[in-house]
C-alpha cells in the first residue's frame, strides 16, 4: 500500500488484514452480511478502498461469490456476483482508470464450456469480454499498452490479448500458473504454483 503496509488475504481464518511493517495488525476485515468464505485476492484502489474477492461455497444455495469494494469504515459500497452455485471461482483484475473493474467468472468450467474475462463498468455493465478457448482462468491484469494477461490456469499458460480479442503472447507449458506481473522492463514474472517456483520470462 502507498503508507507502506501490506494489505494480506488470509484465507484460512476467513479475514482481510493490513499489517505494517513492523506486523502489526491495525485492520481487519470479516465480511458484512456474509462470513467470507474462500478468499481469492484483495486489491487497494486510489481512493483507499479495498477490492475482495470471495468466491463463496459452491456447495450452498444461500452462499453468494462475489466482488466488494469495501470502505476503510468496512461500508460495502459495490458488489459484483451472484450464487457461488452459478458466479464460480471469479478472481479479480483490478480497478482500472477509467472506474471500470476487470474480473474473471469461470461459470462453465464444469460443463465444458468456456469461462469469461470481463471489464465491467460500476453499473455492473460489461464493456468488454473475452472466452475464446478459457477453459478456466485465475487472475487476470491489464497492462499498461490496454492488453490484458489472462492466467489460463487449467491450461498450464499465460496469454496477451489485445483490445481487439487478438492474441499476440503465449507462454505455457506451465504447472498450474497461479500469477503474473509484467515488468518495467518488459519481462513478464510468473508464479507457478504446481511446480513451487517463481519465473522471470523474456520480453515478448
Amino acid at each position: 500500500m502507498e503508507n507502506g503496509n501490506t494489505m494480506i488475504a488470509d484465507k484460512g481464518n476467513k479475514r482481510v488484514i493490513e499489517v505494517t511493517p513492523d506486523k502489526e495488525m491495525v485492520w481487519e476485515y470479516l465480511g458484512n452480511e456474509q462470513e467470507l468464505t474462500a478468499l481469492y485476492g484483495v486489491r487497494t484502489v486510489e481512493n483507499g478502498n479495498i477490492l475482495i474477492v470471495d468466491q463463496g461455497n459452491m456447495q450452498d444455495p444461500a452462499s453468494r461469490a462475489r466482488i466488494i469494494e469495501v470502505t476503510p469504515d468496512k461500508e460495502t459500497v459495490w458488489e459484483y456476483g451472484g450464487s457461488a452455485m452459478e458466479f464460480l471461482g471469479p478472481s479479480l483484475g483490478q480497478r482500472l482508470a477509467n472506474g471500470n473493474t476487470l474480473i474473471a467468472d469461470n461459470a462453465g468450467i464444469f460443463e465444458g464450456k468456456s469461462v469469461h474475462v470481463r471489464e465491467v463498468t460500476p453499473d455492473k455493465e460489461t464493456i468488454w469480454e473475452y472466452s475464446e478457448g478459457l477453459t478456466c482462468v485465475y487472475p487476470v491484469l491489464r497492462l499498461a499498452n490496454g492488453n490484458t494477461l489472462i492466467c489460463v490456469q487449467c491450461d498450464g499458460r499465460i496469454i496477451e490479448v489485445t483490445p481487439e480479442k487478438e492474441i499476440v503472447w503465449i507462454y505455457g507449458a506451465l504447472g498450474t500458473p497461479a500469477g503474473m506481473e509484467r515488468l518495467e522492463n518488459g519481462n513478464t514474472l510468473i508464479a507457478v504454483f504446481g511446480e513451487n517456483r517463481v519465473i522471470e520470462v523474456a520480453a515478448p
